[in-house]
């Protein structure tokens, strides 16, 4: 998934919109996933739009449009965008450690602004800005689109056969495991835990899953983990029996006995998964599937991995 760039700046109709066009059609082309604030005119609107947009942002760019000159006795200053200041605040108390900050010339910084160091040049006017950005994007800073500050789900893997026991009994099986990321340097992801939401047969239409119970976490004693930072934990996300060809399970919390499987015959499957954590955006990715006949059989039963 490419890296979402959250563009706070003000978007006034003229010379301030066709500059977000423009900018906004620059970071895509070099494979970014740009937003670009709305200004919000609730608290409501705060909480469930800007604040969400920050959370599941990768990198945030600040843009200081000068607005009306401001006089105060023998002083006066040109101040810059009420609402971008906010959400400047609001960024910074997010924890982003990978931002720039950029001034039109002549703007007085206030609030937080004034205790942020830039290396980025001001600027005079939206004629000159998108230069000084692409060189502050990749040249100085060097933004990747492959950068991520969020949970991702890194990669699968197939355990040995075991027998595994939980509050439904006792059975053999070869579980597949997915390592899930925490990419933050600052914060650990508390009480994450999986689930499967949607699964098919492949060419057929996602059923709702009969089971959306937390998911086991692997290698402990329960069904949630804490990812502390920039490290990762596994969950068991599905289990071959290697007692009844073409069945598997999930290990997950639900305790009725005996455990109903989940599929029931080999084939190709998909199956929709979700990983919450407490301070960061739903993790989304699907498995790609194929259930064999066998065990045994070459090669060893294959997934793919396919983020959202």
């Amino acid at each position: 998934m490419s890296a979402k760039v959250f563009v706070s700046c003000g978007q006034r109709p003229g010379a301030e919109k066709e500059f977000c066009a423009k900018l906004d059609q620059w970071l895509r082309g070099e494979g970014f996933n740009p937003y670009f604030a709305i200004q919000s005119t609730s608290i409501l609107d705060l909480n469930s739009g800007i604040i969400r947009e920050l959370q599941s942002s990768d990198y945030y760019l600040f843009i200081n449009f000068a607005r009306e000159k401001v006089v105060s006795g023998t002083d006066s200053w040109l101040r810059g965008s009420v609402y971008t200041n906010q959400e400047l605040a609001i960024a910074v108390a997010a924890g982003f450690e990978k931002c720039l900050f950029v001034n039109q010339k002549g703007i007085k910084r206030e609030g937080i602004h004034e205790y942020l160091v830039s290396n980025v040049p001001e600027f005079d006017s939206t004629l000159d800005l998108l230069p000084i950005l692409k060189r502050a994007i990749k040249e100085d800073a060097k933004w990747s689109p492959a950068y991520s500050r969020q949970l991702e789900a890194e990669r699968c893997v197939w355990g040995p056969v075991v027998l595994y026991g939980d509050q439904t009994g006792r059975r053999c099986i070869k579980v597949l495991y997915v390592h899930v990321q925490n990419r933050r340097p600052d914060l650990a992801a508390l009480h994450t835990v999986a689930r499967l939401v949607r699964w098919g047969e492949l060419g057929h239409a996602r059923l709702e899953s009969p089971d959306m119970n937390p998911l086991k976490a692997s290698g402990f004693p329960g069904y949630s983990h804490t990812i502390f930072p920039e490290g990762f934990v596994s969950f068991d996300l599905c289990a071959l029996s290697a007692e009844k060809p073409g069945v598997v399970y999930l290990n997950s919390a639900l305790d009725v006995t005996p455990r109903a499987p989940l599929i029931e015959r080999p084939g190709n499957y998909e199956l929709d998964f979700e990983v919450f954590s407490q301070g960061f955006p739903k993790l989304s990715f699907t498995v790609a599937l194929t259930v064999p006949q066998d065990l045994n059989q070459n090669p060893t039963p294959n997934f793919s991995l396919i983020p959202k």
